[in-house]
Order: C-alpha cells, then sequence, then structure tokens
C-alpha cells in the first residue's frame, strides 16, 4: 500500500509544478494614467492584445470615459484597467464626438479624434501592433498620451 501512495503522490506533485500560477493568486495587474482630449465628448478606450488589434476585435478591457466639467477644463481624463492578466498589449482610443459609440473611418482614415499609447502616426498607413505595444509584468501607473 505504500508503494501505491508513492506511485501517485510523485506524479500529483509534478502536475501541481507544470500549472502555471492562476488569475486571483497575484498574478494580475492595473494599467492605469490619463489621456488628453479636447471637448466634452466621451471617449472609447481599449487594452488590446495583438489578435485584436490586427483584427480589429473587441476587447474584454475596455472603458467608456464620460468627462466631467473638471475633466474638460482640464483637458485631461484618469483611466484605469484592473485584473489585466501578464502579456504584450496595446491602449487605442477615440473620442466619439458624433455619438455613435463606434471611431467613423473615411477614406484617408479616422474622422474622430484618436490615439494610442506610444503615439505613433505613421504617413499613408495606420500603426502597427509592434509600434504601440508594452509588456503588462506589473503593475503600471502613469500612462499619458493624447487623443487628437
Amino acid at each position: 500500500m505504500p508503494r501505491i501512495a508513492l506511485s501517485l503522490t510523485i506524479p500529483i506533485a509534478l502536475l501541481i509544478l507544470a500549472v502555471p500560477s492562476l488569475p486571483g493568486e497575484g498574478g494580475l495587474f492595473s494599467v492605469s494614467g490619463e489621456v488628453a482630449f479636447s471637448g466634452t465628448a466621451p471617449l472609447y478606450l481599449e487594452l488590446v492584445e495583438r489578435n485584436e488589434f490586427d483584427g480589429n476585435l473587441r476587447s474584454p478591457f475596455g472603458l467608456v470615459l464620460r468627462p466631467t466639467a473638471e475633466d474638460a477644463s482640464r483637458g485631461r481624463a484618469a483611466f484605469s484597467f484592473q485584473s489585466v492578466p501578464p502579456g504584450i498589449y496595446g491602449i487605442r482610443s477615440f473620442q466619439d464626438t458624433n455619438g455613435t459609440g463606434k471611431l467613423e473611418t473615411g477614406l484617408f482614415g479616422p474622422k474622430e479624434p484618436w490615439g494610442m499609447y506610444r503615439p505613433c502616426r505613421p504617413a499613408l498607413r495606420g500603426p502597427r501592433f509592434d509600434e504601440i505595444s508594452f509588456i503588462v509584468d506589473r503593475d503600471l501607473s502613469g500612462l499619458s498620451f493624447p487623443v487628437e
């Protein structure tokens, strides 16, 4: 009987060591900062991974900031994404000046103010994920970028 217990103990111990820590066990982080803008229209922000960015997919980390009078007079609003797993992310945003809830685009790109953390505005094309991405492996604060 001790031999059976020992033969089960070793595989179970190896399985436990092989499983990465689960979210909620200290492996989640916050990403926060301020976005600069003008006007009073709502700001849409998303913390995105590569597949969401490249495929223009919705992210589970989305915020709608409705600027207060104080935010509008300062031209800045605070944002915070919570419970973010470690990974490589980018932040994309736009200001919904026409109230549709989506970024309006035309022949020459966005028609509404937009921005990304690690601002990148190449001529004749949109930003690439590698140009706007950053690593989340700890709590990040003080991020700042414009929506223009």
